[in-house]
């Protein structure tokens, strides 16, 4: 499967150098953007993921309620198995999300690739998702909403990690 082509204008582009990153790779593209894979350029090369979203494009009930809750949850959350968001920011009508790279893609990915979870790992996978998910809902008083394979990420690790709360 080929990765989507990096799409961004010179906008964009000074961005992500003002913010010291170097764009990679797209990841997927969506209706509201697109995801990017980049690499710190302060010397640390660390990897992240950027979500890119157009907020033209995004209706207001998601602009103005959606992503506000979903950028403080995710900066309060503090969980081995929850995506960790870095920074968050607007410019030029777009809303620029850094966050943890989860390098083995999501479970939808994984299922379409591999046709089936082996057992041990299914419920390996649950219960890091259950522990995210107790974090959320016990720890930050926080319901997810969105709970589906394309939101449970798995990290280099392999571990699964939520997402998009």
């Amino acid at each position: 499967m080929s990765n989507p082509p990096i799409n961004i204008d010179s906008k964009t582009a000074a961005v992500f150098q003002r913010k010291n990153y170097e764009l990679v790779r797209a990841l997927s593209s969506g209706s509201f953007g697109q995801v990017f894979m980049a690499k710190r350029t302060d010397g640390s090369d660390e990897i992240v993921a950027v979500k890119v979203m157009d907020l033209d494009k995004a209706n207001d009930n998601l602009k103005n309620k959606f992503y506000p809750r979903e950028m403080k949850a995710m900066i309060d959350a503090n969980h081995r198995y929850i995506i960790r968001l870095y920074d968050i920011f607007r410019s030029n009508h777009k809303l620029y999300i850094f966050m943890e790279f989860a390098g083995n893609g999501d479970l939808s990915g994984y299922i379409k690739k591999h046709k089936a979870i082996p057992e041990q790992l299914a419920c390996r996978w649950f219960t890091q998702t259950s522990e995210g998910l107790s974090y959320l809902h016990n720890g930050l008083f926080i319901a997810h909403r969105d709970i589906k394979l394309d939101n449970v990420l798995l990290n280099s690790e392999n571990e699964a990690k939520l997402s998009d709360f």
